[in-house]
């Protein structure tokens, strides 16, 4: 399970930008927004910003159902 995670860390956001070293891997994921901390950084939770999950119910109740949609129409093509 953690190589599945690592596995996507590195393809679907590293690779996607030039990253010279650690250094600059540890910020660009600093200040990335994680849902967990609904649409907050690290940096910013660290900076004493509370994440309010009431204050983005409706945002994320809109990206569940893109979600859904989207994976429904993956599993739809791939049982082609």
């Amino acid at each position: 399970m953690v190589e599945s995670v690592n596995k996507h860390i590195i393809y679907y956001f590293l690779f996607k930008n030039e990253l010279k070293g650690f250094e600059d891997t540890v910020t660009y994921l600093d200040n990335k927004p994680h849902g967990k901390l609904y649409v907050l950084t690290p940096n910013d939770v660290l900076n004493g910003n509370v994440p309010v999950k009431d204050n983005y119910q409706n945002d994320i109740a809109e990206a569940r159902k893109k979600r859904l949609l989207q994976n429904q129409s993956k599993e739809c093509c791939q049982s082609k």
